[in-house]
């Protein structure tokens, strides 16, 4: 099994956090058989890949990890950003109020 998680990089997907299950469909009962999974949570199958093997085919189901994480630099860019706009505005509302228009006849 250790053999199999790092050949097939399944090893990655755990450290993002995201989930996943291994399974097939059992040919005597016709029920699903998970062989491998990293959570006891169940998993929809959104994203499924499907392997043909003589024996059966294998599917993969994965979920992601949709937790975000606060990120410093982030929001250090938004309030750049947002103090940048106020400038402008600032700039463009004095621009048009020092403006004179003269309308001719």
């Amino acid at each position: 099994m250790e053999t199999l998680l790092l050949e097939s990089s399944l090893c990655e997907l755990e450290k993002q956090g995201d989930s996943f299950q291994l399974w097939k469909y059992n040919s005597d009962t016709g029920e699903k058989d998970i062989f491998y999974k990293n959570t006891d949570e169940n998993i929809s199958e959104r994203i499924q890949a499907t392997m043909e093997m003589p024996n059966a085919i294998w599917y993969l189901n994965i979920e992601e990890n949709l937790k975000l994480e606060h990120d410093p630099e982030l929001y250090i860019s938004a309030i750049i950003l947002f103090l940048f706009d106020i400038l402008l505005a600032c700039s463009v509302y004095q621009y048009l109020s020092n403006r004179k228009v003269k309308f001719t006849s």
